[in-house]
């Protein structure tokens, strides 16, 4: 195999074990209740370019994946996304190293979960990735959505159990619990 043939299999690799990630947290939500809420069941949020002038566009550097609870309610709508790097242009500054984020949302005055809602942990202050929760509200044209995200290096998501440890029971837990709180209120 030559080089480019290595290189190319190394960035496929990559994507591969993301998408096994991804399909493992589909898999564990599944047995919550939660489904993906994407037109096309099987498709992922990203950016991408495919502008000739921007080739570190052309290749995401995060992904995620939608989900809802069909019980509807605050706190049933959420994120798991996997930011692998920050490119030339984005948003967010540069990751110290790859990270599984996941996020509960609060969509107040008639907007809308976005694709981009799935990267809102790179925009938290201090960036922790330790699995310290972090709220903050995000403006949208229609109203605001607050957001309660968590994260974890993406290299200590080392199995199964792990991720359902680290990442699904958590978000589930703080879902339910965000539900109770905000009827509060």
């Amino acid at each position: 195999m030559n080089e480019w043939e290595q290189l190319f299999n190394t960035v496929e690799g990559v994507f591969s074990n993301v998408a096994s990630l991804l399909q493992d947290v589909e898999r564990m939500l599944a047995t919550h209740g939660y489904v993906v809420d994407h037109k096309i069941k099987s498709t992922i949020g990203a950016e991408q370019s495919y502008n000739v002038a921007s080739p570190s566009w052309w290749f995401p550097g995060w992904v995620s994946r939608h989900f809802v609870h069909p019980s509807g309610g605050t706190g049933r709508s959420i994120f798991v996304s996997v930011l692998l790097h920050a490119r030339k242009g984005e948003d967010f500054k540069k990751l110290d190293e790859p990270v599984v984020t996941a996020a509960v949302l609060h969509v107040e005055g008639g907007g809308s979960w976005q694709y981009w809602m799935g990267k809102v942990w790179a925009w938290t202050n201090p960036r922790l990735a330790d699995g310290t929760p972090t709220t903050m509200e995000v403006p949208l044209k229609t109203g605001r959505v607050r957001v309660e995200t968590f994260a974890y290096p993406l290299a200590s998501m080392t199995d199964a159990v792990v991720l359902e440890r680290k990442i699904v029971d958590p978000l589930v837990r703080r879902g339910k619990e965000w539900e109770v709180d905000l009827r509060v209120l």
